[in-house]
């Protein structure tokens, strides 16, 4: 009996990163197979904990460098002034890298995992929901 798992400790029990329990589904984006060199290294990518680390700092970086935007510093419109603020320059400056890290990160999950309608999708994740709602608003 001790071996018997009650139905709700599947909830109880912590789960693997987002990547540990992904399968491999049909296509992804109806052009990338479960076996396709491209899909399998996008894979790779974001299964690494280099990339989650990287990506982790990159928005812990980026929060900061909204947090030192200077609101004193606007043009007649109600934008950033970056002529005015050296600080505002930087955020400025960094905008771009930032977009295109995120976006980067957005582009090899949807190969990797799928978009959606699988189990195992991008938008199946709470995190990626958040994260695709922030990256097409942005």
């Amino acid at each position: 009996m001790a071996d018997k798992v009650h139905p709700d400790d599947e909830d109880i029990i912590p789960k693997k990163s987002m990547m540990g329990r992904m399968k491999e589904s049909e296509a992804s984006c109806l052009l990338f197979s479960p076996t396709s060199k491209i899909r399998a290294f996008c894979n790779f990518v974001i299964s690494s904990k280099y990339f989650e680390n990287f990506i982790l700092f990159c928005i812990i970086l980026n929060s900061i460098t909204l947090a030192i935007v200077d609101y004193g510093s606007v043009d007649s419109k109600g934008e950033l002034d970056s002529s005015g603020s050296p600080r505002n320059a930087f955020v400025e400056a960094m905008e771009p890298f930032f977009t295109w890290v995120f976006v980067a990160e957005m582009i090899l999950k949807v190969i990797g995992m799928g978009f959606i309608y699988t189990e195992n999708s991008y938008l199946s994740d709470s995190w990626n929901k958040l994260d695709f709602l922030v990256v097409v608003t942005r």
